[in-house]
């Protein structure tokens, strides 16, 4: 193929010419073949007609639209282009508001039947592997759903039963192990696809059986075992660097739901194992980026007390580290503003302490409470929250479990004394540490994120900070819990 002829007599080429000429051939098979690169998906159905069909798209938990086009009057509509879609997860949105998923691989031109307005059963894809091995396997996951249902149906009136119950159990046992059967087959017949990815994802993992020594803590300690070894290896079938998962209506569902059910709801618990996920998706950029928006999104959001110490975590190590390459410096500004407002008064930290002057011009100290727990509060009697929480903080906690070694350290805000005074004089405050800022020289407000009031925290008998935005509500709770067990988990 490489010969060349000078006056018809065949010359000897050189090897390094050889190679050249040879990379040449493959940069220009690799041109043709991006050339010819292109998605090509045609749905044929006689339901719709002269009526427009959308190709819509996930990123993590948002729908977009990646394309749209018109059914002709045989019912025939065509999506394509000159170019490759990323893989992912899209689904088809049809005029009636009905639609389903389509996994697109790396084959994507294909053709798609739709028979019915049974999307779960009479859709007929062919001509992608990857698109129609998907689609057979939510039919069969649709047929294993309605066959449970039918089990539960039948043995609910006879749940009282053992012999029945026994029986829907066995049932059970071995539809699961059929469906499980069916993800390994899948596996082996669709190596090194994208749709081997997202069935290996779906996969939950298993705890192996745990040798521990004979014990009368037996069962606490198989479940912490269980704990520990979930958590831990939650993520072993999914790869947290294929950015290809974020473009499945799951994986970003997948990361949140193991935040906020599988850890034990406190930041010690959860700070480790959200950095690690982060860590694990950092070599590709994309994964990394959206990972760590994830983490930090939950963290900012999250009803769990203490997230705010996630939060600064997550930001000084990703974010103010440089690393998030995609953050901008308005975002970088308010994360910096962030560390420096909540990092003082974090979740386990020892609080600061502060000597402040009380109403007859002696001063007081924070550290000076002696008490198993101590209640640090902000308040100011303007403040329409304050007149409604601090009495009842006084009847519903305080004489609640004073007897028990309890300390009220109430921080008045302003500088108004006689309204501070009368409203301690008008609700009988009395026996709580009453104290204020005379000459704004403690920084309160800075060790302790002073933004509004009334806010609470609960500090230890080391003056360690326990509990904080506390209402008087779940601060009896926690008390509770206190006293009763001397621990809150």
């Amino acid at each position: 193929m490489f010969e060349i002829r000078y006056n018809h007599i065949p010359m000897k080429i050189p090897v390094h010419v050889w190679k050249s000429l040879f990379i040449a051939f493959l940069i220009q098979l690799c041109a043709v073949h991006s050339a010819s690169a292109q998605y090509n998906i045609r749905i044929e159905s006689k339901l719709w007609k002269d009526s427009t069909v959308i190709l819509g798209s996930y990123l993590g938990e948002n729908m977009l639209v990646t394309d749209s086009a018109k059914f002709n009057q045989s019912g025939v509509v065509t999506f394509k282009a000159d170019t490759l879609l990323p893989q992912g997860m899209y689904t088809i949105y049809f005029p009636d508001k009905t639609y389903f998923d389509l996994l697109i691989g790396k084959d994507q031109s294909m053709k798609i039947e739709v028979r019915s307005r049974d999307l779960t059963k009479d859709v007929e894809i062919s001509g992608s592997e990857e698109s129609e091995a998907f689609s057979n396997y939510q039919k069969f996951m649709v047929d294993m759903q309605t066959n449970r249902k039918a089990i539960i149906d039948h043995y609910q009136p006879y749940i009282k039963n053992p012999d029945s119950l026994a029986l829907a159990r066995q049932k059970m046992t071995r539809m699961n192990e059929e469906v499980e059967h069916h993800w390994q087959k899948e596996l082996e017949a669709h190596p090194q696809t994208f749709y081997a990815v997202v069935i290996k994802t779906l996969i939950p993992v298993k705890t192996p059986p745990a040798n521990l020594p004979p014990s009368p803590k037996k069962d606490s300690l198989l479940r912490a075992y269980n704990y520990n070894y979930i958590t831990r290896h939650y993520f072993d079938n999914t790869p947290l660097n294929d950015f290809r998962l974020w473009r499945t209506p799951f994986h970003q569902k997948k990361i949140t739901g193991y935040l906020s059910n599988n850890l034990i709801p406190v930041p010690d618990s959860i700070i480790p194992h959200a950095l690690r996920l982060v860590e694990m998706s950092k070599s590709d950029p994309q994964s990394f980026r959206h990972t760590a928006s994830t983490v930090l999104n939950f963290a900012v959001k999250s009803d769990i007390m203490g997230m705010e110490s996630l939060s600064v975590a997550v930001a000084k190590k990703f974010y103010l580290s440089g690393d998030a390459f995609w953050a901008d410096s308005t975002l970088l500004a308010k994360l910096a503003d962030l560390v420096v407002r909540e990092e003082p008064s974090l979740l386990g930290k020892k609080a600061h302490d502060l000597v402040l002057e009380d109403w007859e011009a002696g001063y007081k100290s924070l550290y000076q409470e002696k008490a198993p727990y101590t209640i640090l509060v902000f308040w100011e009697p303007g403040c329409s929250h304050c007149k409604e929480t601090i009495p009842k903080l006084y009847t519903e906690v305080w004489n609640k479990y004073k007897s028990k070694g309890l300390a009220v350290f109430a921080v008045y805000t302003q500088l108004d004394k006689e309204d501070w005074k009368s409203f301690i004089l008008d609700h009988e405050l009395f026996e709580w540490t009453h104290v204020y800022d005379q000459h704004n020289r403690s920084n309160f407000r800075y060790y302790y994120n002073i933004t509004v009031t009334p806010k609470i925290y609960l500090l230890d008998a080391d003056k360690k900070i326990i509990g904080k935005n506390i209402g008087v509500e779940n601060l009896d709770k926690m008390l509770d819990r206190l006293y009763l067990y001397g621990k809150l988990y």
